[in-house]
């Protein structure tokens, strides 16, 4: 079976969309969305995978936000050098790395940010709570049961 965790770029105009999936998952979490976007305008899609993300939970304990951080900065000038303007779209944790990167990239090419579901900053029970129940739960990884729904609804 075919799982699309790996990063995607499709398309060639001149107009350029990175998207950033969220903490746990992969491109495959915001895939679905790129290609609705490319079919209704035809701009260039490209996701990428955050480093630590799309393996085993010890990868992602190597990594450091710095690494996310530089991978979407990067990610960005890839699509600023062939395209005339672009625009982030970041879901959760992905969100937050965009805002981050129009903050330090301070680009002219950069037209919008689109954020879905940001997560700026959780709610003082939510981090108590995660605290305390943290190192009893196993670790969540949401990307396997988003990379199967999006290949199951495909097959219909």
């Amino acid at each position: 079976m075919l799982f699309r965790s790996q990063p995607f770029d499709f398309g060639s105009d001149r107009v350029g969309v990175l998207f950033v999936h969220g903490f746990t998952a992969t491109p495959a979490e915001t895939r679905p969305l790129a290609e609705c976007i490319h079919r209704q305008t035809g701009w260039r899609c490209r996701g990428l995978l955050l480093p630590g993300h799309g393996t085993t939970l010890k990868d992602l304990t190597r990594t450091s936000a710095h690494e996310w951080t530089t991978a979407v900065e990067r990610e960005f000038n890839v699509l600023a050098d062939e395209c005339d303007v672009v625009f982030l779209i970041g879901v959760s944790l992905g969100a937050v790395l965009c805002c981050l990167a129009a903050e330090t990239l301070q680009s002219p090419k950069l037209s919008g940010l689109i954020l879905l579901s940001p997560a700026f900053a959780p709610r003082l029970k939510d981090r108590v709570l995660s605290r305390l129940v943290g190192p009893f739960q196993p670790f969540p990884y949401k990307g396997m049961a988003k990379e199967r729904y999006a290949y199951a609804t495909r097959l219909r």
